[in-house]
């Protein structure tokens, strides 16, 4: 029997229904919800890729990419840790 690879995409509403729905107050889940449509919007191609396929350098890629997307600003502490750069 051949195993399914999880892609990114799958794997982020996986961890929202089962992780963060019982753990976070709505407001928070909205943020998170927003966060994610903008994600699959912005960059789909993170969607498709396989999570055996993620690298640190691919992420690292990805933070550099959404660190200087301005729709992504309020959301990068929050939904991405990824430290604001001072302006």
């Amino acid at each position: 029997m051949e195993r399914k690879v999880c892609t990114i995409g799958e794997w982020l509403d996986v961890w929202y229904e089962v992780y963060a729905v019982p753990e976070y107050a709505p407001k928070t889940l909205e943020i998170y919800r927003d966060a994610r449509k903008r994600l699959s919007r912005r960059f789909p191609e993170i969607e498709s890729t396989p999570l055996t396929e993620l690298l640190p350098v691919t992420y690292g890629t990805f933070a550099c990419t959404l660190q200087s997307a301005p729709e992504f600003a309020a959301y990068r502490r929050t939904c991405c840790a990824i430290p604001s750069r001072p302006e």
